[in-house]
């Protein structure tokens, strides 16, 4: 996961293998990096959670 900050916009992009599958982003002005990081991570894994479940129930 890379964390980017676009003014008062915190951006993690999520990838697989390299490839970017995912970006997932919050504002949270004024807020200590650490918990924006843990908060865009909580965020990311409910997303891989969510796109291997669709992933697995398309499987024949």
């Amino acid at each position: 996961m890379e964390i980017l900050h676009e003014e008062d916009q915190h951006i993690a992009v999520v990838c697989r293998r390299g490839v970017p599958m995912c970006r997932v982003s919050m504002s949270r002005h004024g807020e200590a990096a650490e918990k924006v990081r843990t908060a865009l991570a909580e965020r990311a894994r409910a997303w891989i959670a969510e796109y291997l479940q669709r992933e697995n129930s398309s499987a024949p």
